[in-house]
Order: structure tokens, then sequence, then C-alpha cells
């Protein structure tokens, strides 16, 4: 995960390098040689060459993004990186045949993530089964303030300075993907918990 970010920085710096490169060879006045306007061309098109072939590291294929697939491969996918990224032991249980599509799941993955390593967590437990997605975590949980505000539908936030997503916005993304989501506290260790459910098809 930490690789990718670093992609992500390395995109950004040789786009923004393109474009200074651009803006001087498209500068009315500047004093500048043919010779070496020719050879800030040649660089410039190397430059959005590499940060293109970057781009197309970083991104999924279109077809990656909507290919619905098992839970349970793609946790194995993800979850190295997010164990060493947010310091969590991420551990899963059930093999159902309950399926997202890449781009829903890494959202989810990603975000409860950042919100459970913020919250204190030491341990992610993801348990799935046909119809449901639930992550349980063992940081400090949810308020009560949280959750009534939460089912209220009330813009929220639970952190200060986090930097994963809301609640509702989260909830915002498993609507879309035809999930219904929930929020408690786990009655044993006390953490978040956060439930995800698959619409019935009808």
């Amino acid at each position: 995960m930490k690789d990718l970010i670093d992609l992500h920085d390395i995109n950004n710096d040789l786009t923004q390098i393109g474009l200074l490169i651009q803006t001087v060879i498209n500068t009315e006045g500047a004093i500048i040689s043919e010779r070496s306007k020719d050879c800030l061309k040649n660089v410039n098109s190397r430059i959005f060459h590499l940060a293109k072939k970057v781009k197309s590291i970083l991104m999924p294929t279109e077809v990656d993004k909507i290919r619905m697939t098992p839970i349970s491969e793609l946790l194995l996918k993800f979850r190295d990186d997010l164990e060493k990224e947010f310091e969590l032991k991420i551990h899963f249980s059930g093999n159902s045949d309950l399926k997202l599509d890449q781009g829903t799941f890494y959202d989810f993955i990603t975000n409860i993530s950042k919100n459970a390593n913020e919250a204190g967590a030491s341990r992610l437990k993801i348990a799935i089964t046909n119809r449901t997605l639930s992550f349980i975590d063992n940081g400090s949980g949810f308020t009560k303030e949280v959750i009534k505000a939460f089912h209220a539908k009330q813009r929220l936030t639970t952190k200060e300075n986090g930097h994963g997503l809301g609640l509702l916005s989260l909830n915002e993304i498993a609507r879309k993907a035809k999930l219904t989501m929930d929020i408690r506290n786990n009655a044993i260790s006390g953490g978040g918990t956060i439930i995800f459910t698959k619409l019935d098809s009808s």
C-alpha cells in the first residue's frame, strides 16, 4: 500500500513537471534556442509517457473495476498491504459466494482499515456469509451519539482529523452496491462493528 501511495506521488510529480516544461516551451518571448526547445519537447514527451505508464500501474482496468469477484479472493489480494499500512492484524472467516466489484470492495476495506487504525485497533476481523460482510475491530468503538446520528442519517465524523471516509459516505457506497449498512459496538470487545447486508434481488 505504501508503494501505491509513492506511485501516486510520482505520477503527480511527473505530471506537474511536464506541465511546467510545456509552459516554458509555449511562453512567448522566452529566451530559449530552437535546439533547447526541441530538447525540452523530447524530455516533456518522455515525462508524460512515464506518467502514463505509472498511472496504468495504479489504475485497475475497467473490467477489473466492475467484475464481480468473491470477497474472499479480494481479501487475499489486499490483506498483506493493508496490514502493513495500517498496522492491523486482519483475520477473515467464511468462504461464501458473496461477491463485490473490486472498486467497491477497495473503498470499503481501505477506509474501514483507516478508521480502525485511528480508533486504536490492532485487530480487524472480517466475517463473510452468503448475505453479510461484517468488519469488527478491537478499537475504542462508536459513541452512542455517533450511532444515533448514523441511524438518523445525519452528516457526521467520528474523529476531528481522520482520513477515512465518513460513515454516511460508506453508507452511500453500500447503497450503490445494493447493500444495506449498519453500525454497532461488539458486545464482547467493545470495538466498532460495521455490517453490510446484501439486498434481496427481488
